[in-house]
């Protein structure tokens, strides 16, 4: 896990890609046939809570415990 690394599908459009780029993340893209991971987005809360969210396709989905 990187912090700030995002792997942005080619279903993004680049105008959020760019815009995340421009609030500090590290953008890159790749085919959505090529994602070799389950594409998730984990976010941590100041009050300890976590949130997280996964691209449905390819069946994947968030869990946390």
């Amino acid at each position: 896990m990187n912090p700030g690394d995002l792997l942005l599908d080619e279903r993004i459009p680049a105008s959020i890609a760019s815009a995340l780029a421009a609030r500090g993340h590290k953008v890159g893209t790749r085919s959505r046939w090529s994602s070799g991971s389950a594409p998730v987005m984990i976010r941590l809360l100041p009050n300890g809570v976590i949130e997280a969210g996964a691209d449905p396709y390819g069946y994947r989905s968030a869990q946390a415990w």
